[in-house]
């Protein structure tokens, strides 16, 4: 037909391309006692064992720890240590609400003591914490250096959760007699060990200073005090404090400190719990196990085909079957079974009308 000829004609002037090409599949068998079951199954155990290996003990594929961002709760306790420092004899005057601070600042010689009052008010909307603590002085008294220590309860509400009893630290100085300071700035978190993700870490939950946390004189002075707090593995800093030194006068009786805290997004860095930790970990072990299948397969083609070990190979599409393995010569050892089966089946019908 027309049809057909020009079908012909088409298939001798197009060269047929190359679509897909079949390789030859043939099985080899071995006993369980050989050394090529031995080395298959080698090869198959180090197929699963090889990617988990390399994912346990290469810290870039381990998610031992992670970031996320948070906004954090802090609330201040009314809690406090102030020292001021005088700028014409360099006597310093202490205050706070815990006992043993106090009792050791009125019995040291050079030291005044004085008790301060204490105001707060938290925006919630802007996440901002006002505090002002107001200290009475002398009129003979000309702050020249100002430190304060304000106590905090922190906590985030999700996680990783972790509960704190924390502080915050400012330090100003001028070279002139103050009658106040002002800063602004926002709480920090910092950590040495990441925390944990599964549960609420509460291991420094715990107030830095209390009641009965000064014993001795060397603790008071202001420096003391900041190296106890910043010896501590979770705490809370002022940071990016930006503060202004009001001038005062003979007729100052009063030196005011005058916080403006933010409580901004922090970053926790955190174990991650199983889950997190074995969805990474199964995605890069499917890498490498895909790259350990392709090596492993091209080894065990030139094993077995280059007849390196002896088998049993069997063509499943004639069903024959030989036994190979290279002699010490290098030349294969070859022995061949060709099984025949022919069955015969003859039906007769006879129908007689």
């Amino acid at each position: 037909s027309t049809q057909s000829t020009w079908g012909y004609i088409l298939l001798r002037l197009v060269p047929m391309p190359l679509v897909y090409r079949e390789e030859v599949v043939r099985w080899h068998r071995a006993s369980c006692c050989s050394f090529a079951f031995a080395f298959a199954a080698l090869s198959f155990i180090l197929l699963l064992i090889a990617p988990l290996l390399f994912v346990l003990y290469t810290p870039r594929f381990q998610k031992t720890q992670n970031q996320i961002d948070l906004t954090p709760t802090a609330s201040f306790s009314s809690n406090y240590i102030y020292s001021l420092t005088d700028g014409a004899n360099g006597t310093i005057q202490t205050g706070s609400t815990y006992s043993s601070f106090n009792s050791l600042a009125q019995a040291t010689t050079g030291y005044s003591y004085a008790a301060a009052s204490v105001t707060s008010s938290t925006n919630a909307n802007t996440l901002l914490t006002t505090v002002t603590v107001t200290v009475p002085v002398a009129s003979t008294f000309q702050p020249v250096q100002a430190s304060i220590y304000l106590a905090f309860s922190y906590q985030t509400t999700d996680y990783p959760i972790v509960t704190l009893q924390s502080g915050l630290l400012f330090s100003a100085s001028a070279g002139y007699r103050g009658s106040g300071v002002s800063a602004t700035g926002f709480l920090k978190f910092h950590s040495t060990d990441p925390l944990n993700y599964g549960g609420n870490d509460t291991s420094w939950n715990w107030t830095p200073f209390n009641s009965s946390s000064f014993t001795a004189s060397s603790q008071l002075p202001f420096s003391s005090i900041i190296t106890n707090y910043m010896s501590r593995k979770q705490l809370t800093l002022f940071e990016n404090s930006n503060y202004a030194w009001s001038p005062g006068s003979t007729s100052t009786t009063t030196f005011v400190f005058t916080l403006y805290i933010y409580n901004l997004k922090n970053s926790f860095t955190y174990k991650p719990n199983f889950m997190e930790a074995f969805v990474w970990g199964w995605a890069q072990y499917i890498t490498i196990f895909f790259i350990s299948y392709w090596i492993l397969g091209i080894t065990n083609r030139f094993v077995f085909q280059e007849q390196l070990v002896q088998t049993q190979s069997t063509d499943p599409l004639t069903k024959a079957s030989k036994s190979t393995f290279k002699t010490a010569s290098g030349q294969p050892s070859t022995h061949t079974h060709t099984h025949t089966h022919t069955h015969t089946h003859t039906h007769t019908h006879t129908h007689t009308h």
